[in-house]
């Protein structure tokens, strides 16, 4: 690989854009990298030096793709209402007392799948990983609830649970590393809803705080964590510099948790659990799946040279 493909594939590691954006930097780069390498050469100076000296002008990888990213991550107020607007639809489900509706449900699964189609034909823009997050929480609901409808013990259920795990498994690993490849804090993006509705669970289940109280008569609590996660989603969106955004979401996710789960004793553990996995898993497995991802995108950007 020569010098000038091995700093467009350490910049693009750390561009963190969607795929269409980062092709059409790294090809104005590479363009910009020529002219200049040309200057250099009318110039009299040999053609590595004269790489190493275009090289040198734009700075080093890093640097230069924090201020690309700074630059180019911010999305306008109306992506940053659609990257939301699932937390928004749950939400209403709660507030309405929907979720018992089976047509309100399979109404809800309708846009989803849209977005998510949609999404993944427009390059994985920033908007899409809130909904593909649901598509996999939407896939355990429908495991947890067919399982209660038709019993755990049924042999119906564990011959529908080995056709459909398998298929369910992949979809999911496929949503999270697809979310790392773009940035791992889309991928804790993905993720935000999972803490907050096991929150709900566990608060339930151990009766903290909701003595006598049934879950349909939570309904309003638990739209209004969901409105606090579509909120968190939209500005997170609309937030370009990546420290901001990685305390957003831990702040906001931990606030929510603590409003919903009393912070004592193992409670305080459970969050920290939780937390740590929301936001440092992800950040620990981007690193093997750069370093595994072969830079194929070089000859398409530079034309095979």
């Amino acid at each position: 690989m020569t010098e000038a493909g091995r700093y467009l594939v350490e910049l693009e590691k750390e561009l963190r854009l969607d795929q269409g954006a980062e092709e059409e930097v790294l090809q104005e780069l590479y363009t910009h990298l020529q002219d200049r390498v040309a200057e250099f050469c009318e110039s009299g100076y040999p053609r590595e030096e004269a790489v190493r000296k275009a090289i040198d002008r734009l700075g080093p990888a890093k640097s230069l793709a924090r201020k690309i990213h700074e630059a180019r991550s911010g999305e306008s107020w109306g992506r940053a209402l659609l990257a939301g607007a699932p937390h928004f639809m749950i939400a209403l489900t709660f507030a309405f007392h929907l979720w018992r509706s089976a047509p309100w449900v399979a109404a809800v699964l309708i846009p989803v799948i849209a977005a998510i189609t949609y999404g993944f034909r427009k390059y994985k823009p920033a908007w899409l990983y809130p909904w593909l997050g649901y598509s996999v929480l939407a896939c355990g609901s429908i495991f947890v609830v067919t399982g209660q409808a038709i019993s755990f013990s049924s042999p119906w259920y564990w011959l529908m649970s080995a056709l459909f795990l398998p298929p369910a498994l992949w979809l999911a690993g496929s949503i999270f590393v697809q979310a790392l490849r773009r940035d791992w804090l889309f991928a804790s993006l993905a993720l935000l809803p999972f803490p907050v509705t096991a929150g709900w669970l566990l608060a339930f289940e151990k009766g903290l705080s909701y003595q006598g109280r049934s879950f349909e008569e939570l309904d309003l609590g638990v739209a209004l964590s969901f409105v606090a996660l579509g909120v968190t989603t939209v500005t997170f969106v609309r937030l370009r510099k990546r420290l901001l955004r990685c305390g957003l979401l831990l702040t906001a996710t931990l606030a929510i948790l603590m409003l919903i789960l009393p912070a004592r004793g193992t409670v305080l553990v459970f969050l920290a659990f939780l937390i740590s996995s929301l936001l440092l898993l992800p950040a620990l497995l981007e690193p093997r799946l750069k370093r595994s991802m072969e830079p194929a995108w070089l000859k398409q950007v530079t034309g095979g040279g």
